[in-house]
């Protein structure tokens, strides 16, 4: 049982560590798992290593002096005195002194810092020197005759939780893609050698999803499927996470003005399957535009009129690009004899990326 107490710094008790700088442990017991407190030093000019926590929340307090702290994908920015930088788990980051003074913070870890959650990186994970693909995750792939697919570095997004209440930081996307033949055919409207194909695909990848999962579990690694056209929230018509958001965090491809995702080789001819992991993996990098150009043919496909015709950058919300309710709203009237309303592929069909790549296939 905790029990009430003052604990009082103590700067002799403070020590280097290899990350470049010097650390002073305030509170890190074991029987205060919940949190740990340390009081870090940077000398000036100095910046800390790359590294990350696996399982741990971490929160540099600047107490004093002037630096620059870069974490996952956010741009480099600058912390003073009583700033606060929040890094969830698995997030690379390190951090510079740009002063003439002494850089002084506090490192607030949740569940307590212990060694094995530490993680040195020689360089940021987008580096193009960065950790290969395992072999056995490639041959597994060409094994599947999954040819489009990558890593996606989640470290800033909620997602679903792993076993230890975390969000997982990585994920593994893929795309398979549909019968070019058949999506040629929907320009006007889905028909039901369109709706049998969604739904052979969809049990394409969950099945997949499962193996990838199951053969991540077998290497000690934690992962969790997402399930295809899973819809977990009916009232917003959303799952637990947009597999989109994480094909486009793998470099797959980006989101077009039809609000799915556009891929080089076959457009948006295309199904996702997303697989949570834990698996140090070369991430991305992210796609950061969008190549669409001045096109609006899926805008002005669109029978319900739902898509807005605005642009897609990383970060823009769904409710930018689509009417959701509007665009559920005319499946169900129109093609309910379709998987009940949920599906249509117009805005797809129409996509000049999905028309081109047909001769390709």
């Amino acid at each position: 049982m905790m029990k009430e107490k003052i604990i009082q710094q103590d700067l002799s008790n403070e020590f280097y560590i290899s990350e470049n700088c010097y650390i002073t442990e305030l509170l890190n017991t074991a029987t205060d798992p919940d949190v740990s407190i340390a009081r870090a030093r940077v000398k000036p000019g100095e910046t800390t290593l790359w590294h990350r926590l696996k399982g741990t929340t971490e929160r540099y307090y600047i107490i004093s002096g002037r630096g620059r702290v870069e974490i996952g994908e956010l741009p480099p920015r600058e912390v003073h005195a009583g700033d606060m930088a929040v890094i969830p788990p698995m997030c690379p980051q390190r951090i510079s002194n740009t002063g003439e003074a002494d850089l002084i913070f506090l490192a607030i870890c949740t569940p307590r810092f212990v060694e094995d959650a530490y993680e040195e990186m020689a360089v940021h994970p987008s580096a193009v020197d960065a950790v290969p693909f395992p072999s056995w995750l490639t041959q597994w792939m060409d094994a599947q005759n999954v040819f489009l697919w990558g890593a996606a570095d989640l470290c800033l997004f909620a997602t679903p939780q792993d076993k230890n209440g975390s969000n997982f930081p990585r994920a593994v996307s893929f795309a398979i893609p549909m019968n070019p033949d058949i999506m040629a055919g929907i320009q006007n409207g889905p028909d039901q050698n369109y709706a049998d194909e969604y739904h052979r695909i969809n049990r394409r990848i969950n099945a997949l999803s499962k193996a990838l999962a199951a053969e991540l579990k077998k290497r000690g690694f934690q992962s969790l499927v997402l399930g295809a056209s899973v819809r977990t929230d009916t009232v917003n018509i959303k799952g637990d996470f947009p597999h989109k958001t994480a094909a486009t965090r793998a470099g797959l491809g980006w989101i077009g003005r039809n609000c799915q995702l556009v891929t080089r080789k076959y457009g948006p001819w295309i199904r996702l399957g997303t697989v949570f992991t834990d698996m140090a993996l070369p991430c991305g990098p992210p796609m950061k535009k969008n190549f669409c150009g001045t096109c609006t043919i899926c805008v002005d496909a669109c029978p319900a009129k739902a898509l807005k015709g605005n642009s897609w950058s990383p970060g823009l919300a769904r409710e930018a690009l689509l009417n959701v309710l509007a665009c559920d709203q005319w499946k169900k009237e129109h093609y309910f004899q379709y998987h009940n309303g949920h599906n249509c592929g117009i805005c797809s069909a129409v996509c000049p990326y999905g028309l081109k790549g047909r001769g390709n296939r």
